[in-house]
């Protein structure tokens, strides 16, 4: 058996804070944030926590979702809120993705193309 990191799907933990959440809307979670894996970081699960706020005048914000990548490095987390949980989950997984695609941008190196570095490596040698 592989136990390639790019092969295993990373484990989806969703919880609701002093709330039940629906099963169909679980599984509709689980299967946008697993395919937020693509981006290869090493992360092994992803932590998805749901809170509803009772307050009326927080109408706009009532429902908040914290969504954490737990990666090798350092865990990656992003918030979104809105008038309904889908809003809120939505908005934190684009917030989620946009780190994330930062994340894996950052292990590359390159300076104005392809060529750049075969450039700077002539250099270098002198």
């Amino acid at each position: 058996m592989d136990t390639n990191d790019a092969t295993q799907q990373p484990d989806v933990i969703v919880r609701g804070r002093h709330l039940e959440l629906g099963e169909f809307w679980v599984e509709h979670v689980r299967e946008k944030t697993v395919a937020l894996a693509r981006f290869g970081l090493g992360i092994s699960r992803f932590d998805v926590e749901v809170t509803r706020e009772a307050n009326p005048r927080q109408a706009s914000q009532a429902w908040q979702v914290e969504v954490a990548a737990i990666t090798r490095g350092t865990p990656i987390r992003a918030k979104g809120a809105g008038e309904k949980a889908e809003i809120a989950f939505e908005r934190a997984r684009e917030t989620l993705e946009h780190q994330l695609r930062r994340a894996a941008k950052r292990g590359r190196w390159s300076r104005h193309g392809s060529g750049a570095t075969a450039k700077v490596a002539r250099l270098l040698r002198g």
